[in-house]
């Protein structure tokens, strides 16, 4: 067909089986593979259960159908003249290859070779699909999010009716009951349109069911997790249906005219629906198209759509009155709209002029300010505003390291008393690590306001994490003041985000690269998070310049919550990341807070718009989460280290399957982890937090504290006396420790706010003295766990190593005086303990 009808069609593969079978498909339309303004594309998925194969068949004369009728049926040729029909014959060749013919009602060759039911196989949107992603529902997958798909079926067997979403709920356990989509009338409408075109589905009453009018809800019929037309739907934007269309499942091949006969005018009529609705492109004020910009039709909620590359948008709607709205943050433009009988509406959105009380700013793939929804006091001053700040607005594309400093100086110009800037130190190649503090007057003290952190790109070809970064500084001092959440938390919170940590490896690295490894390291070629000192196994890579100062920073600042934003998977990655002599070997290693790191880490994946989903880039993670060395144990990872020697809680969010993927897809990132960003960081005001006081009524600053029975990590108060610790809801007894003394006490922590907690020095009478030495409680020493406590020498050694190496480090407004610190579980050498300890050995000349 495509040598005969070259001009007519494309065939590709979009990917292999498990038994490297290609999954062929053939485009069909005038010039397929010729972009067309506006020409919407379709598909239709056959054989997805190898054992369910009229549809293959059926398909096949479809292709034949449509080419013949071309130039000879004016319906037909308009319709390929003005659309592009993607038709897959066989998603699944290695089941049908293991199918029986004649068998109506087996399961024999329904998965795919690994035995797989690729029909349960695809993301839900309501359950965790616990299934590893198979090859092929991988290649559909990427295929469908490559093109844009407007709508969509795919072919079964086994009854005859059509059925659309949804087919899930939460917490279904198999109980049937109707889940209406926010499109409900529209597939309702395009379900109808084939089985009252199929030559008998509509009677709705074949092989043994009633559906009346041949058509089902999905989850009304019998809820699945894992399907394949939810996933099209809520996903990638495309309404898909599925077509039941033979009661036997692999029947005699002296049926198939039959079949053909009764499915061919259902199967070209429900494709022509394409062409109802609403249509247009999206451009900026320059008259330029706007390509993945967010859209949704109001009141119907859940489910976004997407531009594609060209700018433009389509969407199935019945006759009627709606409103089209494109969402930029925290801006959405309004445009209302009607929808007649016929042809789609065509509706393009075009930048409004200052004429029309408008600004439009181009955002390099979303839109800003058309009709910016605002509280009514800014609406007077909204234009003067708009106009003022559009010089510094951040564009959807990768910002250079020149861009990135001036984008982080304009937002501390703009705004002073939100944010200061600052660097942290130099690269190899001499570039500043650059820190913007967000929150109000951020290098103020205010008592028991906790630091946190994010910092992106410490794998310098792992990109999105750096501009994600970017957007949500944007978002954070545009939406101070204008949104109550972020106003609250920015006012009781420093938040302190470092968009790159590798400026030289981005400078290394190349687009479009998904998987390499060019750029990952520094300038000397070392991967930065496998630098850092490690609890649990000697690190002998030299110390970079980019980990020390990552280091000397952490130390400096009461961080107490933090993050490390990476690429090539979806998931949120939590300690422990290693173990003693792990030699690769993948075990789940707990840690004492595992409790708590699985909470944190539920709640980027689930406030994640997919994560949670944990089926994504070809890996299977339940809730979209890992311990780290269950996953794959390594030595110097930065996230171990924040927690067991800066007491400060991290974990590593890995955001995007592609490492550097094209530029066009950054605002899907952002609208993907916005919230979680946003909502992760608030969970520093769960726990306990207060203040050590001796007892004299002064703070106690670098106090040693511990929550009893989360043996091995402890934490240090800040040079105020200040310290937090995140915890679940539950009762707890808090440790401090002075010298060989431990005041404790007990507390309860509840859902909300953290519970205050302040500790006052016990007198003599309580047996227990609090040496006050210029700000410094000499004797609070670091919590060493019994079992090394072997003998009074050891002991003694390790402590005399710990106050010698009280090398304080230059403050900054809210820094911390804060002493290099290790906890010893082993017997280790004099030059061990100087390495692990951050303590200059001038001999080596090495951290």
């Amino acid at each position: 067909m495509s040598q005969l009808y070259p001009n007519l069609t494309k065939l590709y593969s979009i990917g292999k089986t498990v038994e490297n079978k290609d999954l062929w498909v053939l485009a069909i339309g005038r010039n397929p593979d010729t972009h067309q303004p506006l020409r919407p594309h379709v598909k239709y998925i056959g054989n997805m259960h190898g054992n369910e194969v009229v549809s293959r068949e059926v398909l096949l004369h479809l292709i034949d159908h449509y080419l013949t009728s071309y130039g000879n049926n004016d319906t037909i040729t308009y319709f390929l003249n003005n659309t592009v029909v993607h038709i897959m014959p066989s998603m699944n060749p290695d089941g049908f290859n293991n199918s029986d013919i004649g068998d109506c009602f087996g399961v024999k060759g329904r998965g795919n070779k690994n035995g797989y039911d690729l029909n349960r196989n695809f993301p839900d949107y309501f359950a965790v699909n616990t299934a590893p992603t198979q090859p092929e529902t991988s290649a559909v997958m990427n295929w469908t999010l490559q093109i844009p798909f407007v709508l969509s079926a795919n072919l079964h067997g086994g009854t005859l009716v059509v059925n659309y979403p949804f087919d899930n709920y939460p917490n279904a356990n198999g109980i049937t009951k109707y889940v209406t989509s926010p499109d409900d009338d529209v597939f309702v409408s395009l379900s109808k349109t084939y089985s009252y075109k199929h030559n008998n589905m509509f009677y709705g009453n074949h092989c043994g069911d009633v559906f009346p009018d041949g058509i089902t809800n999905g989850a009304l019929w019998y809820p699945v997790t894992g399907g394949m037309q939810d996933w099209n739907y809520v996903q990638a934007g495309c309404m898909e249906v599925t077509l039941e269309i033979s009661c036997c499942k692999y029947p005699a091949p002296q049926t198939l005219p039959g079949f053909w006969n009764d499915n061919k005018q259902a199967l070209v009529d429900f494709l022509m629906r394409v062409h109802s609705g609403v249509k247009g492109i999206i451009y900026d004020q320059d008259g330029k198209v706007v390509p993945s910009a967010t859209l949704k039709i109001k009141g119907r909620e859940l489910v976004f759509f997407r531009s594609s590359k060209y700018g433009e948008y389509w969407r199935i709607l019945l006759p009627g009155t709606y409103t089209l709205q494109v969402f930029n943050g925290i801006n959405v433009t309004e445009r209302s709209f009607d929808v007649h009988n016929g042809q789609a509406t065509r509706l393009d959105i075009r930048s409004w002029t200052a004429a029309s009380d408008s600004t439009a700013m181009h955002q390099g793939g979303l839109l800003l300010g058309y009709v910016p929804i605002l509280p009514g006091k800014m609406k007077a001053v909204f234009l003067g505003v708009l106009i003022w700040s559009c010089v510094f607005c951040l564009d959807f594309n990768y910002h250079d390291n020149e861009s990135l400093e001036n984008f982080l100086r304009n937002m501390s110009q703009l705004y002073p008393n939100l944010t200061k800037l600052y660097s942290i130190g130099k690269t190899v190649e001499n570039k500043d690590l650059w820190v913007l503090a967000i929150g109000r007057n951020p290098d103020t003290h205010q008592p028991l306001r906790p630091h946190v952190k994010y910092i992106g790109n410490m794998h310098g070809n792992e990109v999105v994490g750096r501009e994600v970064l970017l957007h949500l500084i944007d978002h954070y001092v545009t939406s101070y003041g204008n949104n109550d959440t972020i106003t609250y938390f920015l006012n009781n919170t420093v938040v302190h985000i470092m968009p790159s940590m590798n400026p030289d490896g981005f400078n290394n690295s190349d687009i479009g690269d998904c998987f390499g490894l060019k750029g990952r390291g520094n300038k000397n070629g070392y991967d930065l998070n496998r630098n850092f000192p490690d609890y649990f196994a000697t690190n002998t890579a030299p110390t970079q310049p980019e980990t020390s100062a990552v280091m000397n920073w952490t130390l400096q600042i009461p961080f107490v919550l933090s993050a490390n934003l990476h690429g090539g998977a979806l998931l949120v990655n939590y300690p422990f990341d290693n173990y003693p002599n792990a030699n690769d070997i993948q075990k789940y290693v707990t840690s004492p807070d595992d409790d708590v790191f699985i909470s944190l880490s539920k709640t980027y994946s689930y406030k994640h718009n997919n994560m949670f989903y944990g089926n994504h880039c070809g890996d299977v993670f339940p809730d979209g989460i890992t311990n780290g060395a269950l996953w794959y144990p390594i030595t110097g990872g930065m996230q171990d280290w924040n927690y067991i020697q800066a007491g400060c809680m991290e974990v590593t969010l890995e955001i995007s399957c592609c490492k550097y993927p094209a530029p066009q897809t950054l605002p899907g990132f952002w609208n993907d982890n916005k919230q979680a960003l946003v909502d992760f960081l608030m969970r520093v005001h769960s726990g306990v937090k207060g203040i050590i006081y001796d007892q004299d009524g002064k703070v106690v600053p670098l106090a040693t504290l511990k929550i009893k029975g989360r043996e091995m990590v402890s934490f240090r108060s800040s040079k105020y006396g200040e310290y937090w610790r995140i915890l679940l809801p539950g009762t707890y007894t808090l440790q401090v420790f002075n010298g060989t003394n431990v005041i404790e006490r007990s507390f309860d922590v509840h859902n909300g706010q953290a519970t205050r907690l302040d500790i006052r020095s016990w007198t003599a009478a309580s047996h227990s003295t609090a040496m006050h030495q210029g700000g410094l409680l000499l004797g609070y020493v670091p919590f060493l766990p019994i079992f090394i406590m072997k003998s009074l020498a050891v002991q003694f050694l390790a402590s005399i190593i710990v106050f010698i190496s009280l090398s304080f480090s230059k403050e900054d407004g809210e820094g911390r005086d804060h002493p290099t610190y290790v906890v010893f579980d082993k017997k280790i050498s004099i030059k061990e303990i100087i390495r692990f300890g951050g303590i200059r050995d001038e001999s080596h000349g090495e951290m």
